[in-house]
């Protein structure tokens, strides 16, 4: 035998009976079945994980081959497809031989709620919540470069509660925990009604985390649900803004998939809101495309940040009230940033329509007339023109009062609310002139409330014309 042949690897072999020993399991015959009716890449991952010897990374423990195969068959039943579906069963084999313990319920919820999307599940799979956390549901779709979101559980009331995981460098998350973690989002109490609150966590390796009140998001496909509702999301979030704004800072992304419901509505991720001193929009992209605002489509000076967000509000409410964003329509596609060449010319065709096509797409008349005094302001195309947010809150207050309910008594209907209900249960004439005195006083002084309330349409009008005809023909 010559030194290279005495130097070369010979095949490794085993005996059978040394395989037997070690207890290998023998392949399951559904499992392999399984993976190669969802696709050949699958069967033959499954198949490949099965023949492994012993001694390798990969030996199923005693029920490994049970999760394996409960692994296979959701993946089969939600009809995964071949390409995704061996990424997801790569991803759970790895934990599997990492000897960690995959909960086959939670996994299940995942790989139904995240149908062929791999990358999602595998974030799920490898998430280190909290201890405070026991179950995470699902990954949400406001999932970006700053924060992974999911949808967990608090262990001390058993709620659902939302989970941000903060990416980044330490610095960057320092700064976004700043930001957003304001208060305990499981008290009663937050930094203000109309904000989300936010409260800071860290996990056994001491990663960051939030988690805030699960609320009902908002997205492109929201509309205002009548004038009231326009009317009471407008005053909610114009407060939101107005309190931000008097504590210096600006939110820069306000849009609709930033705005929660829950009760009332409140504005949600300042994962980029800032100081006004340290508004840098050159270095720092800031907002939707969809909501952002002119001075930041045509590049120009910004002098006043904070009527960023007076535009971006007023958009999201323009689109909420007419079915399309100012400057782009109902149905447009817009290119997101991995895009690169069509994102750039989709913003270069926004700025041309701010500076030679203003009238065209900014129309006032496509808002509805108890808005108008409101919104039109805080769309202006200059900055130095649109009210602060305290003028806003204002003009809402002033303008849409109609539609408001007394802010100082809980429950209290709404000026528009409290006529409808006057009018459907109002006696009629004849059992009206036996009310008392009292009665017919506090109607007539109701009715002269409503009166003086500003947004109230001629049929409107007309009806307490008519109510203070009645009441006076029955006058003692």
């Amino acid at each position: 035998m010559t030194t290279k042949e005495a130097s070369s690897p010979k095949p490794a072999t085993r005996p059978v009976a040394a395989i037997a020993d070690h207890s290998l399991p023998s392949p399951n015959p559904r499992l392999l079945s399984s993976g190669f009716m969802i696709g050949e890449n699958t069967g033959r991952k499954i198949e490949a994980f099965l023949s492994r010897i012993p001694g390798e990374a990969g030996l199923f423990k005693p029920n490994q081959e049970e999760l394996l195969q409960a692994v296979v068959n959701e993946l089969l039943q939600n009809q995964w497809a071949d390409d995704q579906a061996v990424i997801a069963l790569d991803a759970c084999i790895d934990e599997l031989t990492a000897n960690k313990t995959l909960n086959t319920q939670s996994l299940g919820s995942w790989l139904r709620r995240h149908r062929n999307d791999p990358e999602a599940v595998i974030d799920c799979l490898t998430l280190d919540p909290p201890v405070e956390l026991d179950l995470v549901y699902e990954r949400l779709p406001k999932t970006g470069s700053q924060k992974q979101v999911f949808l967990a559980r608090w262990k001390s009331s058993q709620r659902r509660v939302v989970l941000k995981r903060v990416m980044g460098s330490t610095e960057v998350r320092d700064l976004i925990g700043e930001r957003e973690g304001k208060s305990h989002p499981l008290s009663l109490e937050g930094p203000h009604p109309n904000i989300v609150a936010s409260y800071p966590l860290r996990n056994s390796a001491g990663e960051p985390f939030l988690v805030e009140k699960e609320v009902l998001v908002l997205n492109d496909g929201w509309k205002a649900d009548g004038y009231q509702e326009a009317a009471n999301a407008l005053h909610d979030l114009a407060s939101a803004l107005a309190f931000i704004h008097h504590d210096g800072l600006v939110h820069g992304d306000i849009k609709p998939d930033n705005i929660g419901r829950d009760g009332c509505y409140v504005l949600l991720d300042f994962g980029i809101c800032r100081r006004v001193k340290d508004f840098l929009p050159e270095s720092t992209p800031t907002g939707s495309l969809r909501t952002r605002p002119p001075e930041l489509l045509t590049k120009t000076s910004i002098d006043n940040p904070q009527a960023i967000d007076i535009w971006a509000l007023a958009a999201t409410m323009f689109k909420g009230l007419t079915g399309r964003f100012p400057l782009i329509t109902e149905r447009e596609p817009i290119p997101r940033v991995s895009d690169a060449v069509n994102r750039i010319a989709f913003e270069k065709e926004l700025a041309h329509r701010v500076t030679d096509e203003w009238d065209k797409w900014v129309r006032v008349d496509l808002i509805p007339l108890p808005f108008q005094q409101v919104l039109m302001p805080a769309l202006e195309r200059s900055a130095a023109k649109r009210p602060s947010a305290a003028e806003f809150l204002t003009s809402v207050n002033a303008h849409l009062s109609a539609y408001l309910p007394s802010r100082s008594e809980s429950g209290s209907f709404s000026p528009i609310e409290a006529l409808r209900q006057i009018l459907l249960y109002l006696p009629d004439p004849q059992s009206l002139a036996l009310a008392p005195q009292s009665r017919k006083e506090a109607l007539k002084k109701k009715i002269d409330q409503i009166e003086r309330v500003e947004g109230l349409d001629e049929a409107q009008q007309r009806s307490l014309t008519e109510l203070k005809r009645a009441l006076l023909g029955v006058a003692v």
